[in-house]
This record gives structure tokens, C-alpha cells and sequence, in this order.
């Protein structure tokens, strides 16, 4: 798969006796905003952001729009040298795939009404019906389990960072921390290896989290190969 730069934008195709009802949010990459749109392709609202890059985003109940994104003022990541010491874990998670600093909640008119800040948060993140939040943070793993986890690549002489993993961190509207999951205690470091086609940067890399109705949490990691 690839992109083309000749590649279709707006509605392309609809079959309205097949679609579902309703209307799609989307954020499309590197723009500074996100977009309502119904089945015709036409957009019915956006959301324009300033403060942040707007990462991924969700209509909550109330009709609130609550997204991820990253700080705009942010430095670039640091650069890819292996040979050479590798950088600080906050300098090194900014270069990590779907790395987001701020979740903030707007209202209908895009006046915020939330904000949290996380320099360590990425991905996915669910609201809760009391209100609290989870969100996936990463955490450098001990150097004992950083040494057992099999799998994943280096670069020829290349000086490892510190594996990451992630926690699940559940927070109240006032910021407080009421949960915390350590995901990588649920992995086995030898049955459970890295993907050998991943750096060996990350053991997790959680990409998605969801919560049933009896609140058990189902999370999908990247680069983990989880055995059955």
C-alpha cells in the first residue's frame, strides 16, 4: 500500500441502499481540523484547533468533542543515530509512532472545557459514563524484564534504549489517578516476543482500547506478539 499524490478527495463513491445512516468524523493528517461529515461527503461541522496538531478524536454523549493531539510548540523528535547514546526517555517517546501530549474536551462551538496534559500519552483513550478517563502512557520497563523480552531487531552497532511498555492510566475530571495497569505485567517476555520486524524500542505499543459493558478492557498492542 501507498500514497499517490493523484489520489481522490471528497465524496467518491456511495451506494445509499447499502450505507449505514449517520455521519462520519474524520481528521484528516496534518490538518488543523476535524470535520462532521454526512453521507453526501458535505461537511455539516469542524472543529479548528490552534494549540494542538489534532491526533484522533470521538463525540462523546453530551455532544462534546474530546481529541487527542499533540502540543504545536513541541521541538522536533531527535534524530535516528543507533550508534550513538541513545536519547532521554521524553526526548525518545516523541519519536515513537502515534505520540500525543494533550487530550482536550470541546464543546459544539470548539470552546474547551478539559484539558489534560501527558507528555507520555499516545493512541487511543476511552471516557467513562462517571466521567473518568484511560488512556495509555508509556513507562520504561525494569532493566530485569528489559533484558528478558525476546524478539524484535537492532540496527548493526546499535545502543539500545531502555524498552518501553505501556500502562493504562485512569483519571478522574480533576486530574487524579485512580488506576494503573501495568500491561507488560500481563506478557509473558519469552512466549510473548517483540515482532522481528520491530525495532527493539517497544515491547507493547498499544494502538487501540476499548471497555464492555462489564468493564473489562481489551487493548491491542503493535509490536507484541501476544500467544493465544
Amino acid at each position: 500500500m501507498g500514497w499517490s499524490v493523484n489520489r481522490a478527495t471528497g465524496l467518491t463513491f456511495h451506494r445509499p441502499g447499502l450505507s449505514t445512516r449517520g455521519y462520519t468524523l474524520l481528521t484528516p493528517h496534518g490538518d488543523t481540523c476535524t470535520y462532521l461529515i454526512d453521507l453526501l461527503g458535505q461537511v455539516v461541522h469542524r472543529w479548528k484547533f490552534t494549540h494542538i496538531k489534532p491526533g484522533y478524536g470521538r463525540l462523546l454523549d453530551n455532544g462534546n468533542l474530546l481529541m487527542t493531539g499533540s502540543d504545536v510548540n513541541l521541538p522536533k523528535p531527535p534524530a535516528d543515530e543507533p550508534t550513538k547514546p541513545p536519547p532521554p526517555f521524553a526526548e525518545h517517546v516523541t519519536r515513537l509512532g502515534g505520540y500525543h501530549t494533550t487530550l482536550v474536551e470541546v464543546d459544539w462551538d470548539g470552546n474547551r472545557v478539559w484539558e489534560y496534559d501527558n507528555r507520555f500519552q499516545h493512541h487511543d483513550f476511552h471516557r467513562f459514563a462517571n466521567g473518568n478517563t484511560l488512556v495509555p502512557e508509556w513507562v520504561e520497563l525494569p532493566e530485569e524484564l528489559h533484558r528478558k523480552v525476546r524478539g524484535g531487531y537492532r540496527k548493526p552497532k546499535e545502543k539500545l534504549p531502555r524498552l518501553i511498555g505501556d500502562d493504562l492510566v485512569e483519571i478522574t475530571p480533576d486530574f487524579k489517578e485512580v488506576r494503573r495497569i501495568h500491561t507488560w505485567q500481563l506478557l509473558d517476555p519469552v512466549n510473548d516476543p517483540i515482532d522481528p520486524t520491530d525495532r527493539r524500542w517497544e515491547w507493547t505499543h498499544i494502538n487501540g482500547i476499548d471497555v464492555n459493558a462489564k468493564g473489562d478492557i481489551v487493548f491491542s498492542p503493535a509490536t507484541a506478539t501476544v500467544s493465544a
